[in-house]
């Protein structure tokens, strides 16, 4: 199991209003959340470099707290370094979002969801 894969596990089996650390490490592959509400579970990344940035699909009630996401050495495997479609009461917060490595793409794209905040966020390096 990947690194992301654990990390993932560790969401899913996550209670309403807990908090998930990474600890630091180097997360190579996308982290891809699908169809779950959360009920309010915060991602702590602190010290974490997701280089593969995020995807999640149909999330609900998540907070992801810090940690570096996306790479500026090489393309990504989606155009944008965090991608969120269908998601509600999503947060980011304190977190750094790099952009792809050839200056295109988009540091976060959502489509089709509500209540989504980004705060005290830093984005460099996109088109």
């Amino acid at each position: 199991m990947t690194a992301v894969a654990e990390l993932a596990a560790r969401l899913a089996a996550a209670r309403p209003g807990d908090r998930v650390a990474t600890g630091p490490g180097v997360f190579d592959l996308p982290l891809a959340l699908r169809g779950r509400d959360y009920g309010g579970v915060v991602l702590d990344a602190t010290g974490a470099h997701f280089r593969g940035g995020a995807v999640l699909n149909g999330v609900r009630g998540l907070m992801i707290w810090n940690g570096r996401w996306g790479r500026a050495d090489a393309d990504l495997p989606a155009f944008h370094t965090i991608a969120a479609t269908g998601c509600t009461d999503v947060s980011l917060a304190h977190a750094e979002v790099i952009g792809n490595g050839d200056g295109r793409g988009s540091g976060i794209s959502l489509a089709v969801s509500g209540r989504v905040t980004v705060r005290d966020c830093r984005f460099h390096g996109h088109a």
